[in-house]
Formats: C-alpha cells, sequence, structure tokens
C-alpha cells in the first residue's frame, strides 16, 4: 500500500451525485466500510470496498484516491445543492493514493478495495462537515466516483447545545389475511425469522432510545400466528411455518420495547386523506378504536388511549386534519416537504410547528426522513447515505449551536435497512443526543415556527380511489345486511369487519397488486359466505289451476339459524304472487316455503326469486325461475264435467234400447225395418228343392 499525503480542496458533494456519475462513468465505487463515521486525530480511518465495471471493456492501472473539500459546510442548503442531479464534482484529489497493482476488470466485473489513512494526515483545517470522495482512475484518468460527507471535531462537538433528534421506529407490514384468517402467502415468517427484515429492526433497536410505532394490525396478526396458522396455496391451504418464529419475535418486541415510548397507529394503517375525503369518517373511527384494544393486549402493557395520525404520503389538508383531531389522534404528523413555513428562516427550527386556525403538529423533516429512505433502498450506496444522515445532523446543529432545538426524523413505515446501516444510525456523536415524541410534545412553538399546509393534486392522485373505498364500503354494507339474517351474528362481523379495515390500509397506496389481490380475496369469501343460505328450486313449475302455491326450497349450510324472507318479482300480468311470511331455518337444514300464486293466463312466466332479511333487505344472488300457467279454473271444470255427462247419457240410452229389443221382437232400434230387411225373405219350416 502507497500513500503520499496531501490536500486540496473544493467544495462539497455526497452519493446524491454518485447516481449521475454512475450514468456516464464506467466504473462504480462502493463503499462497504467507512470507520470511524465521525473520526479524532487519533483514530485511523479505515475504507474499503468494491470497484464495478459498469462498461463493455476492460479497465486497467487501477488506483484509489481520497479527495476532500478545504472548507467545512455551513448550511443543510449545500448538502442539498451539491447532491442534486448534475453536480458531478466538487472534490479536489490529493495524495492519498493508492494503487492497485495487476487489477484488471472486465466487462461487468468487480474488484474489492481497501484504504487506511491515519485522520491526523487528514489535515483538515478546522472543526465542521467536509466532502469526501473516494476516486477511481486509470491510467490517471478518473473512472469512478462516490461522495459522501465526513464528520471533523477533533476536540468535540464546539457547541454549547446538542441537537435532539427523536427517531420514530416503525414496525408496520401490510395486512396478508383474509376474512377466515387464512394468509395468502407466507411472506411474514420469513420476515419475523432471524435475519428477516422486521426481526432486524426489532432486535438491532432494543436498547435503543427510539420512539416505536406499531401497526395493531401487525400485532394481532402475529399472534394470530403463534397458533398455527393456514397459508392459501392455489385453490388448497397447508400449514404456514412461521409459528415458532412469531413466538419469539413477540418476544422479542415486548422486551425491547419495555419501558420505551411506545405509539400505535390505528388499526391497519389506514389511508388518511382518502378515508376522509370519501366521507369514511365511521371507518377511520372504528380503527382508531380497534388498535388500543390490541396494542394494549399483545404487548401486556398500558399504551396512549389514542394512536398517532402519520399519513402514508406525508401530506394532509386542512379537512384531513380536523377530523384527525376530532378522533383525538394525536400526535398529527406531516412531512417538511408538505409544510410551508409562513416565515423565511436561516435555520431548522424544532420540529413542533402551529397551523393556523388548525392546532399545532410535528414536522418531520424531509431531508432527514429521505436520507434514511435511501439508505434502506439502496444496498450498494446505503452506507454513504446513513453517513450523509449524521453529517446532516451535524450541520443541523452547528446552525444554532447554542440553542436547544428537538428535530424529528422518521423513515418510511415499511422500511428494510441493513445491520450496517442501523448501526450507524446508532453512532454515539459529541452533536446529538436522543430525544421522543414526548419531549418534542412539550417544546415550545416560537411564532416564527408556524406553517400553511401544503396539499397538492399530486398527493390526491396518490390516496387510495374514491371508486376503490366506495366499493369496500357497499361491500362492508353487505356483510351487515347478511348479519341479520343469522341468529348469532357476531362470528361473522368479527371476522369481516376488520377484514375491510384491512382493505383501506394505506399499505395498498405502496402495494397496489397486493392491495388489488387482497380485495378480491375478500369480495369472494364474501361470495362464498352468502352462497351457505340459497335458493335451490331451479327445476321448471307449472301452476294447473287458477290459484296455488309456488314451492321454493332453501338451503341454510351454516352451523347456525337463520330467518330469511323471500321475494319474488314476477315478469309481465299473467301469474300474481302474495308474499310469504320470513322463515327461521335451523343450521344444516333444507326448507320449503310455498308462496299462494293465481293465474289470469296461461303460458310461461319468468318470476325472479330472492332472499331477503326480516327488514325486506336483499342479499344473496337472484334465482331465475319458469313457471307455466295454465289456468283451467271454473269454466275448464264446468266443459270438462260437460263433456262427461254428454257420454254417460249416450252409454245409458243405448244400453236401454238393447234391453227393449230383445223383449219384443222389435229392432233394437225401435223403429221401422230398414230397407235391407224388407227385401230380405222371411224364414220358414218348408223345405226347398226336391
Amino acid at each position: 500500500m502507497l500513500l503520499a499525503l496531501a490536500l486540496l480542496a473544493t467544495l462539497v458533494s455526497s452519493f446524491g451525485l454518485e447516481q449521475a456519475h454512475a450514468q456516464t462513468l464506467p466504473v462504480q465505487v462502493v463503499v462497504d466500510q467507512l470507520e470511524p463515521a465521525a473520526p479524532r486525530p487519533s483514530d485511523t480511518l479505515r475504507l474499503a470496498g468494491r470497484l464495478v465495471n459498469t462498461g463493455d471493456r476492460p479497465v486497467r492501472d487501477l488506483a484509489i484516491q481520497l479527495r476532500f473539500g478545504t472548507l467545512p459546510l455551513d448550511t443543510r442548503g449545500e448538502i442539498a445543492t451539491l447532491t442534486a442531479p448534475g453536480n458531478r464534482d466538487g472534490v479536489a484529489a490529493t495524495g492519498l493514493k493508492k494503487e492497485l497493482r495487476g487489477v484488471t476488470i472486465g466487462p461487468r466485473g468487480t474488484a474489492g478495495w481497501q484504504l487506511t489513512v491515519p485522520a491526523a494526515k487528514l489535515r483538515l483545517p478546522k472543526p465542521g462537515i467536509y466532502t469526501f470522495g473516494i476516486e477511481a482512475t486509470s491510467g490517471g484518468h478518473r473512472v469512478g466516483l462516490a461522495k459522501t460527507f465526513l464528520p471533523w471535531f477533533p476536540h468535540g462537538y464546539p457547541g454549547r447545545q446538542q441537537l435532539s433528534l427523536t427517531l420514530l421506529w416503525p414496525i408496520v407490514d401490510r395486512p396478508r389475511r383474509d376474512p377466515e384468517g387464512v394468509f395468502l402467502d407466507d411472506q411474514l415468517a420469513r420476515d419475523l425469522a432471524p435475519n428477516g427484515r422486521l426481526h432486524r429492526l426489532v432486535s438491532l433497536a432494543a436498547g435503543q432510545r427510539v420512539t416505536w410505532v406499531l401497526d395493531p394490525e401487525l400485532l394481532e396478526t402475529v399472534q394470530a400466528m403463534t397458533s398455527g396458522y393456514q397459508v392459501r396455496d392455489g385453490n388448497r391451504t397447508r400449514p404456514g411455518v412461521g409459528q415458532a418464529a412469531a413466538t419469539a419475535w413477540l418476544d422479542l418486541l415486548r422486551q425491547a420495547t419495555r419501558g420505551r415510548e411506545v405509539y400505535l397507529l390505528p388499526y391497519g394503517d389506514p389511508e388518511l386523506a382518502g378515508l376522509v375525503h370519501a366521507g369514511l369518517i365511521g371507518d377511520l373511527k372504528a380503527a382508531t378504536e380497534r388498535a388500543w384494544t390490541i396494542g394494549s393486549r399483545v404487548l401486556g402493557r398500558q399504551l396512549p388511549p389514542t394512536p398517532l395520525a402519520w399519513p402514508e404520503s406525508g401530506g394532509l389538508d386542512q379537512q384531513t386534519l380536523r377530523r384527525a383531531r376530532a378522533l383525538q389522534l394525536d400526535p398529527i404528523l406531516v412531512s417538511g416537504k408538505y409544510a410551508r413555513l409562513t416565515h423565511t428562516l436561516t435555520y431548522t427550527p424544532t420540529s413542533r410547528a402551529a397551523v393556523a386556525g388548525a392546532g399545532r403538529v410535528l414536522v418531520i423533516d424531509a431531508r432527514l426522513s429521505d436520507t434514511l429512505a435511501a439508505a434502506g433502498t439502496r444496498s450498494d450506496h446505503a452506507l454513504l447515505e446513513s453517513q450523509r444522515f449524521l453529517a446532516d445532523t451535524a450541520v443541523t446543529a452547528l446552525e444554532r449551536p447554542a440553542e436547544a432545538r428537538v428535530v424529528l426524523a422518521a423513515p418510511p413505515k415499511r422500511w428494510n435497512p441493513s445491520e450496517q446501516v442501523v448501526r450507524r444510525l446508532f453512532t454515539a456523536t459529541d452533536w446529538m443526543r436522543p430525544s421522543t415524541v414526548a419531549q418534542l410534545q412539550a417544546s415550545k412553538v416560537s411564532e416564527e415556527n408556524q406553517i400553511r399546509l401544503a396539499y397538492s393534486p399530486a398527493l390526491a392522485k396518490r390516496e387510495l380511489s374514491r371508486a376503490y373505498l366506495a366499493n369496500v364500503h357497499a361491500q362492508s354494507k353487505r356483510v351487515i345486511r347478511f348479519a341479520g339474517i343469522l341468529a348469532n351474528p357476531e362470528p361473522v362481523m368479527d371476522k369481516y369487519s376488520p377484514a375491510f379495515l384491512r382493505a383501506e390500509s394505506a399499505a395498498w397506496c405502496t402495494y397496489p397488486s397486493a392491495g388489488r389481490r387482497y380485495w378480491l380475496t375478500v369480495r369472494s369469501r364474501l361470495d362464498q359466505l352468502e352462497r351457505q343460505v340459497r335458493i335451490t328450486t331451479t327445476a321448471p313449475l307449472t301452476l294447473s289451476s287458477k290459484s296455488g302455491q309456488i314451492p321454493i326450497t332453501i338451503e341454510n349450510r351454516l352451523d347456525q339459524e337463520v330467518k330469511v324472507g323471500v321475494k319474488l318479482d314476477v315478469q309481465g300480468r299473467r301469474l300474481a304472487l302474495e308474499s310469504a311470511e320470513p322463515v327461521r331455518i335451523k343450521g344444516n337444514r333444507t326448507v320449503t316455503v310455498r308462496v299462494p300464486a293465481r293465474a289470469y293466463a296461461n303460458g310461461p312466466v319468468l318470476v325472479t326469486a330472492r332472499l331477503t332479511t326480516a327488514r325486506g333487505q336483499e342479499f344473496g344472488e337472484p334465482v331465475e325461475l319458469h313457471v307455466r300457467a295454465t289456468n283451467y279454473g271454473i269454466l275448464g271444470m264446468v266443459i270438462a264435467g260437460g263433456v262427461a255427462a254428454l257420454l254417460f247419457l249416450a252409454a245409458g240410452v243405448r244400453i236401454w234400447r238393447k234391453r227393449r229389443a230383445a223383449g219384443t221382437g222389435a229392432p233394437a232400434n225401435g223403429g221401422s225395418a230398414s230397407a235391407a230387411d224388407a227385401a230380405s225373405p222371411a224364414p220358414s219350416d218348408e223345405k226347398v228343392g226336391g
């Protein structure tokens, strides 16, 4: 390893530029190690990573060189400017260089690199946050560059007040159970297992001063797994494999959150703005009321009685804010992206602000949160982003080093950071200390820290659509109607009510395909439920008189009694039907309801049969019945009787004539002889012929 000392300078950048560079430079510089995050003069700076040739030609004669800026950053605005796409430089070469002798990287190939530098040899001129670059060269020409920031406080943080950082730590997933409690997949088992996303989030934050934000729907789901569960596999189900992992994870979560600040989201993390704009305040209230009961039961401890409001997009409008406050959601969070200060400030204020006419809200620092999001999604650049996070907090602290301020940071609710990123976030620093939401809530709001909400049409488009939510609401009413026929509706409502709340989850804004699959599953289960009580009559029916009865057979395949009515709609005027009283049908039984009918004309009649509740509300699919009305009636009976009488009379006359003819010798017909009879000779005893 060859090290040479020298320092040249410039201004700055961060990894945000690295993406722009990756588009034009053939080699991607990946940094896997940068320790320590904020070195002191007595430390040794250790760097390691990989060079990835993204081009189509081999790269030879490689070297790694460090680059720094000569002056520290003064404001957070500099970080934002220098990390903007298109800002391609900002760091100057130094003599801190290492040749990678004999290394050639072929197309799409990779080679490792390491560099060790005594921190005292950096010779940075004064305390502050410096731009820091790792450059790859080939034959003296730049072929790759990675940029980040390096906090440098050789004698400790110079400010009198540390920056207080409230870090939200969301433990949130997306709904995975259908109304019957069957899991749509078994991904949650993998997330709960060691090295899984949720296990990693809990285990790495255990013992840290973070504010835990939990979705009670996830807690309920994991608790259900501990008793064994079924997973949908095509048209069948199979046992899930996560029972042991769920049990262990819940124990780990209880231990990690013991004595720490914990807040709940409303059940299922509902999409706040969409529900408010669709007028479904009752659903939001139900999710709010359900949260505390489940959260306290699963964790085995008392929690804040009302959940916090954390919109998925980070934005709120005045209407949603008022509704959230009316439901006593507290605290209410809004992203700094969508909160405009009414006064121009040259520093970052405390993250508690006043909205004109709408009370106080907590403002999530947008820059810190965006950096956390990037650190949790870009595996090759996660370390540089987490390094940027530390540097950004240091610059924030130096904006007003004598003033106590509390800043709120929050990653995405369903983020997936690496262990390396999480450990770096919890690096102890001189300029920052952990804080809580309670401390932030207690902080004073200055007159300058007034905001107005900026809810754009683009944010409105990210809501769950009105049509979708209207469909969910209509199907929830459908379940309520069906429950009206049940002797014991609670089991059905206990399954389907939370299922519809899960259908309104903000997770579906992020995972729309999974949301569609979930909703189709709920609809399918509801269809199957309604088909448990149905009309089974399908064969053609005949009404053979002017009045009679139409038999309707109803099957109840549920395990409990139902009370249903039958509604029959007749097409045309040939047939009239009377109403039938509702009937009770015991579980797993079939009954036939006979509906009085009256025919006014002969011919086929189409009758549509529907089941109803006792109150006359229709449910289930209608059944078409084909009825044939013969309509003989009284006239038909008179004609048939008359024909029978005539036949009887004719038979009697014939018998009388035969008897009379036999007694008198007269022709049996009682009249004179026919012409044939007159022409015939009379019989005699005389012989003819000799």
